[in-house]
C-alpha cells in the first residue's frame, strides 16, 4: 500500500481486528481445524477517501 495515509489505515486495520477479537467476531482457527465440506470466509479491506472531510 502507497499512500500518505497508509500509516493511519494500518493503525484502524489493527484497532478494528482488535476490536472483532474481543467481541468474539472472529477467531484464527488453523487451516487443518476446517472441514472438508465448509468453506472459510476471507476479510478484504477496502480504502476509500472521502472528500467531504
Amino acid at each position: 500500500m502507497r499512500s500518505k495515509w497508509q500509516d493511519f489505515w494500518v493503525m484502524a486495520e489493527m484497532e478494528e481486528n482488535a476490536a472483532l477479537r474481543a467481541n468474539d467476531v472472529i477467531q484464527e482457527i488453523p487451516c487443518e481445524a476446517v472441514p472438508e465440506y465448509a468453506q472459510s470466509v476471507d476479510k478484504m479491506w477496502v480504502y476509500a477517501l472521502k472528500s467531504d472531510q
